[in-house]
């Protein structure tokens, strides 16, 4: 996706921050760009400093200065025009011309307001974040004090009328919607909202004593720290007067962190204080942060999720804040505080109780020794990748909702829907349809379309079966009668069973799907590389690629691929609309898969692990290149008393078991002849069971040349096994190493030691000895090496959990129920 990413400006804040720190996750996956209103309040040092990356849009006005001096007049006067104002309108809607974004992601109300005056009359979805800058006017036009938006609840309508999706980090934020003005237009409009909390890749310095020491701080002195923006909101006066009135039985400093005129004249005020250190402004507070005991913010602004307090939390320091917004909640783990809550009392913070606080925490740190605890697991809330995650599905699915300018969350209605397949078989295409089928089905009526029932399921399917009862084609007119048969019966199908939504899977079903439409919409998946697949070759894969593949597939509702490579690719190769694109990763019932791979493996074929055992699953296909594993197995064979175990049945066999034979490696081809105990490889066909296989077995290998994204690889890591995969396109490296991929396929071409699994170079012909050497010798280390398996075990298991079943089906349950 191309999104904007707006911010008021990017000054030391918040927002800012977290804008910057999103902005450069987002990037992984995404095209990101940066949007300011001020050229002039863009801290070049941050950005460098959080997104060093960051491609930043603003608008350059002539005369900005006069024209600010003329707005802030006009402001006096309470009159409610701002010319800079409207040059901003006028750049965002340029910008938005020229670079045709999917998203807007808007942070900070007067960014907010002015992103949905200016794209009124444009298609593109607006999402915003609040981070609680919206109460804070909202109740300064309450008390008159403060800074004042002039017909702010007025403009706070406009937003609600534009804006598509709404991000809150605290309940708290909804309060605005709750006034009369607002109250009923933004129940009509039942904007999509989400709770998501702001994520953080936070590393922790280790030079604080080489930084208190030029403050002339000795290391057992307490020091105090408070680091915000510079307003009197945020409780900078009431920290000094409390730290100054505390008669502490020791040293203590307070170490204040912050810029503005407002700093500059209590700085002046206290200055004859010297263990008060007024910094200024400092590119990266977190250095200074871990100078801190204790940090403090006895804030009234209306604060949502101060990204101060996690910066504490990051440092392991004990945080003494008010109870505003989530601050309770994100110090807080099993019902214990790290550090202490302080009340407001008619928007004041008491002075008595802040300097009670501030005497009793650092008593109460030397006989609690559980608190570096509750501070570490306080803190381990705040992920950046699950903030990541969350802001890519809530694209997804405001992007798929996408309608006239703005989005309405419909009450999900039961809908009927057609899943078109060739035929049932054994493949992983198979197991995911039949899998989609049995969820879908809880809440819809599903019907699935094969050409016929010559081969039976051996997976459970949810859904009323549909056979169009078509033969195998005998040449090239008979298969032109067969396809113009198929479409009209198709068609004629989705009219009588009055299908809404219908999903085909694999290549020629998406054919059929599309030119068979009636009312419905279409929805094409991709599961695999078609540009990768070698099976598309010579003429007709020309004409598939370059022809058949672009002008089809384009032509359905929606495309929804299985990874963000195939999606990528279906973009740069096959000419698609970016936001007709959206990725679904395969799903799995984990529980289950677990519970499956403890069960006992019944006599003989327990005997096969006597010996170590390395595992590969999947069709007997050229896709899945086992006959340059068999190569890989014998010369790990020449060093380890070990078994190659293959799950899988297909029309290779016979050559696979003469290839293996040739290389001296004796085969039991097990539904053939039964089992022989002397065997170096087993050919056991399809098993309805093979997680107690993968289980038991030492690693699992994924040879493919190409991939979509593969399910024995998932299943196996659920299993426990640990993986090591061929780095082919798609699926394993953003499986195994998700924070590698950029833009394209970045194919590795020598071990890769992943964090979830090892990658590997693709067997493929050219340096195939080398790559060879290369996979066997890299069997022949993880063998030896138990305690590095073990770790690839733990981290497999606890990467699938991204991808259970309850996950992913919200994904697809956005997506029906919104049609």
């Amino acid at each position: 996706m191309k999104i904007l990413l707006a911010c008021e400006d990017f000054r030391i804040g918040g927002a800012q921050i977290f804008t910057l720190n999103i902005g450069k996750e987002l990037e992984k996956t995404n095209n990101i760009y940066l949007y300011s209103h001020y050229q002039e309040y863009i801290d070049w040092d941050l950005v460098n400093y959080h997104f060093p990356d960051a491609k930043i849009i603003y608008p350059k006005i002539h005369f900005n200065k006069t024209i600010k001096k003329i707005d802030r007049l006009l402001y006096k006067l309470k009159i409610d025009f701002s010319i800079r104002e409207k040059f901003v309108e006028k750049n965002i809607k340029m910008i938005m011309r020229k670079h045709n974004f999917d998203i807007i992601h808007s942070n900070m109300f007067k960014s907010d307001y002015i992103f949905s005056k200016a794209l009124k009359n444009f298609k593109v979805p607006i999402i915003i974040t609040m981070h609680g800058n919206y109460e804070t006017f909202m109740e300064n036009i309450e008390n008159f004090n403060g800074e004042l938006i002039w017909n702010y609840f007025k403009k706070v309508q406009l937003i609600v009328k534009r804006i598509n999706g709404i991000s809150i980090l605290s309940n708290k934020n909804l309060d605005i919607f709750k006034k009369s003005e607002i109250k009923v237009l933004f129940k009509k409009a039942k904007i999509p909202t989400r709770k998501i909390y702001n994520g953080f890749a936070i590393k922790r310095p280790s030079n604080e004593f080489q930084l208190r020491s030029s403050l002339c701080i000795k290391s057992d002195d307490l020091v105090y720290g408070m680091v915000g923006r510079g307003i009197p909101e945020k409780g900078w006066e009431i920290a000094i007067k409390a730290f100054l009135e505390m008669n502490l039985d020791k040293q203590a400093h307070l170490v204040l962190i912050g810029w503005s005129k407002y700093l500059n004249e209590l700085k002046t005020k206290y200055n004859k204080n010297n263990n008060i250190h007024f910094l200024g402004y400092k590119r990266n507070t977190i250095e200074w942060i871990n100078t801190f005991d204790i940090g403090l913010l006895p804030t009234t602004y209306g604060e949502s999720l101060p990204t101060v307090i996690i910066e504490y939390l990051s440092c392991g320091i004990p945080v003494i804040s008010t109870d505003i917004g989530e601050i309770k909640s994100m110090i807080t783990w099993k019902d214990k505080i790290a550090g202490e809550i302080i009340s407001i009392n008619r928007g004041e913070v008491s002075k008595n109780e802040l300097i009670n606080s501030m005497k009793q925490l650092p008593k109460k740190l030397k006989k609690d020794y559980e608190m570096k605890k509750i501070i570490k697991n306080a803190y381990n809330n705040f992920s950046i990748k699950n903030c990541t995650q969350s802001y890519n599905d809530f694209y997804s699915e405001i992007l798929i909702n996408n309608k006239n300018n703005f989005i309405i969350e419909r009450e999900y209605k039961k809908k009927r829907i057609l899943l078109i397949l060739p035929q049932f078989g054994e493949g992983g295409a198979e197991r995911s349809i039949s899998k989609l089928s049995n969820i879908l089905s809880n809440n819809n009526d599903v019907f699935l379309l094969v050409n016929n029932l010559s081969v039976k399921s051996i997976y459970n399917n949810s859904g009323k079966i549909i056979s169009l009862n078509i033969p195998i084609s005998k040449n090239v007119f008979h298969k032109i009668l067969l396809w113009s048969y198929k479409i009209y019966k198709v068609k004629k199908i989705k009219k009588e069973e009055k299908i809404q939504i219908s999903i085909s899977f694999l290549e020629g079903s998406n054919y059929l799907n599309v030119l068979s439409r009636y009312k419905e919409k279409v929805f094409v998946t991709i599961r695999g590389s078609l540009y990768n697949d070698q099976t598309i070759s010579g003429i007709k894969g020309l004409l598939r690629k370059k022809v058949l593949i672009p002008s089809l597939f384009n032509r359905s509702d929606l495309i929804v691929t299985v990874t963000n490579q195939l999606k990528q690719e279906m973009e740069k190769y096959f000419r698609s609309n970016k936001n007709r694109i959206i990725s679904i990763p395969n799903f799995y019932n984990i529980n289950k898969i677990m519970d499956q791979s403890n069960k006992t493996i019944k006599n003989p074929l327990n005997k096969i692990f006597d010996k170590p055992v390395i595992i590969a699953a999947g069709r007997l296909h050229p896709q899945k290149n086992y006959s340059n594993l068999i190569k890989v197995f014998s010369k790990v064979k020449s060093h380890n008393n070990i078994r190659l175990l293959i799950l899988g049945d297909g029309y290779l066999k016979n050559k696979l078991i003469k290839d293996s034979e040739n290389l001296g490696l004796k085969t039991c081809n097990f539904i053939q002849n039964g089992y022989d105990r002397n065997s170096d490889i087993f050919f056991l066909g399809y098993h309805r069971n093979p997680f107690a296989f993968m289980a038991r077995s030492e690693l699992f290998l994924l040879t493919s040349n190409w991939e979509g994204f593969p399910n024995v690889l998932a299943e196996a890591m659920i299993s426990g096994v640990p993986v090591i995969s061929a780095d082919c396109p798609t699926g394993p490296r953003e499986i195994l190493s998700p924070n590698s991929i950029n833009n394209g396929i970045n194919q590795t071409l020598k071990p890769e030691y992943a964090k979830y699994g090892i990658l590997l170079p693709m067997l493929s012909n050219d340096l195939l000895e080398l790559k060879i050497k290369i996979w066997s010798e890299t069997i022949i280390k993880m063998l030896s090496d138990k305690k590095l398996r073990n770790e690839y075990s733990k981290m497999g298991k606890n990467r699938m959990i991204e991808f259970d079943q309850n996950k992913i089906y919200k994904r697809w349950e956005n997506l029906i129920g919104n049609v």
